[in-house]
């Protein structure tokens, strides 16, 4: 029957067509192959998304293995590097600084794509609370800047309290990323200010600004793996990782990250629970 009533509450209920008596042949066979081709569709779709996913699991699965494989070689350059570092002549000091710089550019790298192929795998970076003073953390990454930007200014300012329960090895691979990343992209001439804030009870926040705003379309992006490299041109070393992985260390301690930028400058606020110690065997 053709009653409006009943079709509303036929849809509601969740029809999704109606026939009606007589049944004609042709309408039939028109309504049911369009279902029938939905369905081959829906098929499809699936099939490619499972095919789409074991590739994606098998590329990050070889960049875990890679990873892993390059420490190798990778650590036994850097140990003959060292070795002969007590060389005298000049031109022979110069190249092996040279190759010196490149491993560890390498090292980082490798350590990058270990970060993201255990996020992705493992489902997450695992990290190991334990008591730690951020400032003391702080105060070593930028120490290591400086001795890497000499020509570079990175200021510090602390408040309050700055102990909590978190893994003081990612802490220092979070501030290390975020303060490099501003080093590298910020305004030359202008120093990097970094401002830790301990004054409030269960959090404790970190805050890294320079100069200069991030460019339009890059906001929405910036903590995607890869995709930052692919549009910032003229990176020195670095494969677009260290915001991802700022990202996935602040959420496996509980916390938040994210950025503001205005015409003149900008800042990442990474904030951190001070007990993170629930998070012992947590994954993001």
């Amino acid at each position: 029957m053709r009653d409006r009533h009943r079709q509303f509450k036929g849809y509601e209920l969740g029809a999704i067509d109606f026939l009606y008596k007589p049944v004609e042949p042709h309408v039939l066979k028109n309504k049911a192959e369009v279902f029938f081709q939905l369905q081959r569709q829906k098929q499809q779709l699936a099939h490619e998304l499972q095919r789409r996913t074991e590739m994606l699991r098998i590329n990050e699965t070889f960049s875990a293995v890679l990873g892993h494989d390059l420490r190798n070689p990778l650590s036994a350059i850097l140990t003959f590097a060292a070795t002969l570092r007590t060389a005298q002549d000049d031109h022979t000091r110069s190249t092996i600084r040279g190759i010196e710089e490149a491993g560890w550019r390498m090292k980082r790298m490798i350590d990058e794509l270990l970060d993201l192929s255990r996020a992705r795998l493992a489902g997450g970076i695992a990290v190991r609370p334990q008591r730690t003073e951020l400032g003391r953390i702080v105060s070593g990454v930028v120490d290591e800047c400086r001795a890497a930007f000499p020509e570079r200014s990175v200021d510090v300012t602390a408040e309050g309290d700055l102990h909590g329960v978190w893994d003081p090895d990612r802490l220092s691979q979070l501030v290390s990323n975020l303060i490099g990343n501003a080093l590298e992209h910020g305004a030359g001439g202008k120093p990097v200010r970094v401002s830790l804030d301990g004054t409030r009870g269960e959090m404790v926040s970190l805050v890294v600004t320079n100069q200069g705003s991030i460019p339009p379309g890059m906001a929405d992006c910036l903590f995607d793996p890869f995709r930052t490299s692919q549009q910032r041109k003229g990176r020195k070393g670095g494969l677009g990782l260290g915001l991802y992985i700022v990202q996935q260390i602040v959420v496996a301690h509980r916390g938040r990250v994210a950025a503001e930028s205005g015409q003149d400058s900008t800042s990442f606020r990474a904030e951190l629970p001070r007990d993170a110690g629930e998070t012992v065997t947590h994954r993001t």
